[in-house]
């Protein structure tokens, strides 16, 4: 673990848990145990308890179950192991086929250079990171909704249409809300041209307490500022 991957609570950032899995992914290339080659459909992560920095390393205990590749981002001891995060990669024959989105509002978003691996695509791990950028310019257009008191990652996941090339123009980043709960609030994103869909994201934000550590529902008044950006999903 590295102070560079947490975010202002102290907590690992969101994204750092896709690195961690995917780092675990690349040893089971190399070990034989997973084709290099094989198709990314889907990649979610189901976040179960913060992060806190520590010297103690992070394990990653990896699963499969069918096309499913489940892994457990963990600390602690064998005897008595602590699950912070689980991440599920399905695999396919292909990427998936997805239709684009209307409405909602549309940022532009300029890739860096380092966003591309070396095929010149933004790879599975860094998408995450650019739906989190998406979501970022989102919020802080509409500071006073999605500001109001703190919220953390409960959910994310993202699926895979084309594949994203890197390039000097900026792509625009299509992000809505598509649903309003008590203590949680769903946002979904998607980067698309014309009838190409390169990635779609959707993320459940958390209400959250910094004081106490645990999540807190929203207050009527939170919930009205996120209707004049709901649509359906």
């Amino acid at each position: 673990m590295r102070y560079a991957d947490l975010d202002p609570f102290r907590h690992v950032n969101n994204v750092r848990y896709i690195d961690f899995a995917f780092e675990a992914q690349g040893a089971m290339i190399d070990a034989g145990q997973l084709d290099g080659d094989a198709v990314i459909q889907c990649a979610a992560v189901e976040f179960l308890r913060p992060m806190l920095p520590s010297k103690r390393p992070v394990t990653v205990s990896s699963t499969f179950d069918g096309d499913v590749l489940t892994q457990e981002i963990c600390s602690g001891t064998p005897e008595a192991w602590t699950v912070y995060a689980e991440v599920r990669t399905t695999f396919g024959p292909a990427r998936m086929a997805l239709s684009p989105h209307e409405g909602g509002t549309v940022f532009p978003l300029r890739l860096r250079r380092t966003d591309a691996d070396g095929s010149g695509f933004v790879g599975v791990a860094k998408m995450f990171e650019i739906v989190q950028e998406g979501r970022n310019l989102f919020a802080s257009s509409h500071r006073t909704a999605m500001t109001t008191g703190g919220v953390v990652m409960g959910r994310g996941e993202i699926i895979f249409g084309e594949p994203l090339p890197w390039r000097q123009e900026p792509y625009p980043v299509r992000t809505w809300v598509s649903r309003i709960g008590n203590g949680s609030v769903t946002i979904e994103a998607e980067i698309a041209e014309g009838d190409t869909v390169y990635v779609r994201s959707t993320s459940v934000q958390v209400g959250f307490d910094a004081t106490t550590q645990k999540s807190r529902k929203f207050s009527e008044e939170e919930k009205a500022q996120f209707v004049p950006f709901s649509l359906p999903g």
